[in-house]
């Protein structure tokens, strides 16, 4: 859950599944309120629960998914280093209308080199949204 500091209101989750034990992947999932959508929430939980899956619980490889029309799903991504590894054309079939998929990669060596920039202050923004 990603709460705000206070009052505890729910503005969105942040969840990971291990797909594979073996060869140390999982896969990330997030979704936000609309009203808190743009404010770099997403941003900054995703940092948070990419440095717990790599340096924590040692993870090899993050996965991630999203409908190309999420625009603000794969920027999200985009910012924290992840790739764009495939496109799925017609791949899942959302109501009544079949819907492409972006599959999204970040290994733990990528998001290593992308930890070592002194510009990236860890939580700058739930400091200044006052959420931590």
């Amino acid at each position: 859950m990603i709460c705000l500091t206070g009052d505890d209101t729910v503005i969105g989750e942040i969840v990971f599944r291990v797909e594979d034990w073996h060869n140390q992947r999982a896969e990330i999932g997030y979704r936000i309120n609309q009203t808190a959508a743009g404010r770099g929430v997403s941003i900054e939980a995703l940092k948070l629960l990419v440095d717990l899956l790599f340096k924590d619980l040692g993870f090899f490889k993050l996965l991630a998914k999203c409908d190309p029309r999420n625009t603000g799903s794969y920027r999200v991504m985009e910012k924290q280093g992840f790739k764009r590894e495939a496109i799925f054309k017609e791949h899942y079939l959302l109501g009544v209308e079949w819907t492409d998929q972006y599959d999204y990669g970040l290994l733990a060596s990528e998001w290593n080199n992308i930890a070592k920039n002194p510009f990236r202050e860890p939580n700058w923004l739930f400091k200044t949204l006052n959420i931590l």
